[in-house]
């Protein structure tokens, strides 16, 4: 789009500032993990742990991980090294534009192009995508669930050209495996819930009174607004439903609307997770996916009321998993930019359904949590 040429770089760094922050790491000693430059029109480079003198083969397990809008790979150089399995990879990614990756941006297509091309990259070598697991942080992990949803989607529909009707387990290896960590739907509800807050009422109330100006008096546009205005203090959701195409219109046209959510339904059930801090005070829960979830936990826990009980005891284990997304900070609960930033060992699980003194039972720690799913999605 022609706007998106002229204001979407401008844009891209106020999304993602690791752009100016970044801009000049010294990577240097970095040089023996690093693997090869893909040359591209925008010099994108990532890192591999071990290093590219791995052996790939078709059962390799690949973990690609993408960071937040102030973050890099290199600050994760020692983290992203742990991992002990001999069969996984462990890929550290930087967009265009911030470290040693090199571009412009100018859509949000640009940051889910350069997941696909590293993707690409591994596929070339004989992974396939069912062996290829997208572990996102914040910002990184919106951007991943985009881009796995356009991988998928492109791949189901030349499935679909051979195989009509495909068995689920094909479907499923359409679709790269996905974690979502600590992310929001959309960047409009980013914005409202947790950027804005209460003040997202007063924008919805000026839409509406500068609505009702154009056919009605100043009094009834006052009138109007502050309506708005009172009952975002109690109802946030009707200004919210006001002011959100608009936003959404803006981002659009300007950059994209990054929604994430929409990309996570698109994707199949067995191929994704997600996980939160509820005591984020970066991305609010009401803008977290697993908000958006809330419905399938409540049909799940209908199920198990209703089920006997070898298929309860099932469906209790699978409805701890989800709930098991959920983490927490700290005990009293105050919104926090730790909650959002630390590392996943320094969140815990709290739900009831862990509230028990057997040893599988107990609750665990973030970290335990992402091993699992990782354990989970690519069948380790």
């Amino acid at each position: 789009m022609l706007l998106r040429r002229y204001v979407g770089s401008l844009l891209s760094t106020m999304i993602m500032p690791s752009q100016q922050m970044f801009s000049q790491y010294n990577t240097e000693s970095f040089e023996q993990s690093r693997v090869h430059l893909l040359q591209t029109k925008d010099h994108l480079k990532f890192y591999q742990y071990p290093n590219k003198s791995v052996k790939i083969t078709k059962d390799t397990k690949i973990i690609l991980h993408a960071f937040g809008n102030g973050d890099c790979a290199e600050n994760h150089h020692y983290e992203l090294q742990s991992y002990k399995d001999k069969n996984v990879i462990v890929v550290g990614m930087n967009f265009r534009n911030v470290s040693n990756s090199k571009g412009q941006v100018t859509s949000e297509e640009d940051w889910i192009n350069d997941a696909i091309l590293i993707t690409n990259h591994y596929r070339k070598l004989g992974v396939p995508l069912k062996n290829i697991l997208f572990n996102g942080h914040s910002l990184g992990a919106a951007i991943l669930t985009m881009a796995a949803a356009k991988i998928f989607k492109e791949e189901l529909a030349t499935l679909k050209k051979t195989i009509k009707e495909p068995t689920q387990t094909q479907i499923n290896n359409c679709a790269p495996r996905l974690i979502n960590n600590r992310s929001f739907t959309t960047l409009a509800d980013e914005i409202m819930i947790s950027l804005l807050g209460r003040i997202t009422g007063l924008f919805a109330g000026a839409i509406v009174g500068l609505a009702t100006l154009a056919f009605f008096t100043t009094s009834a546009a006052l009138i109007a607004g502050s309506v708005i205005l009172a009952s975002s203090f109690i109802y946030p959701q009707l200004a919210e439903f006001i002011l959100r195409p608009v936003l959404d219109a803006i981002l659009w046209l300007g950059f994209g609307r990054m929604d994430a959510y929409s990309a996570y339904k698109t994707l199949p059930e067995e191929t994704k997770e997600c996980i939160i801090a509820k005591d984020d005070l970066v991305i609010n829960k009401r803008a977290t996916i697993y908000h958006q979830e809330k419905n399938q936990r409540r049909e799940l826990k209908k199920a198990i009321e209703h089920s006997q009980d070898k298929k309860k005891s099932e469906l209790r284990e699978k409805l701890c998993q989800i709930k098991d997304s959920k983490l927490h900070y700290s005990d009293d609960n105050v919104l926090s930019l730790e909650a959002h930033n630390v590392p996943l060992n320094y969140l815990r699980t709290y739900h009831k359904l862990r509230n028990n003194s057997s040893e599988n039972n107990k609750q665990i720690s973030g970290q335990e949590v992402m091993e699992n799913k990782c354990k989970q999605l690519l069948k380790l």
